[in-house]
């Protein structure tokens, strides 16, 4: 695995206040990874979400399936969505 994944968000919400959440989920449903932060006017494209790749102890997760769920919620209006995408780690 390189030193870190980048996460590029593209959403319809341009100048909004936004809550962004990714959880990185192991295949047994254990939550391994959280990243959230607020975006205040954001852009249309989210850029800077890294991930090395290691749990939240700091250890590397071992090679498999994972599922990667965003979260997107609206600080303005409060309308959210969420996607899923599978991550396959290897050596």
């Amino acid at each position: 695995m390189s030193e870190a994944t980048s996460f590029l968000i593209d959403h319809n919400r341009k100048g909004d206040n936004l809550q962004v959440v990714m959880l990185i989920i192991n295949m047994q449903g254990q939550l391994v990874f959280r990243y959230q932060q607020q975006v205040a006017q954001a852009p249309t494209r989210l850029q800077n979400i890294a991930w090395g790749g290691r749990d939240a102890y700091g250890n590397l997760l071992k090679p498999g399936v994972y599922v990667a769920k965003l979260l997107l919620k609206s600080l303005t209006d409060g309308r959210q969505v969420e996607k899923n995408h599978k991550i396959i780690i290897t050596n």
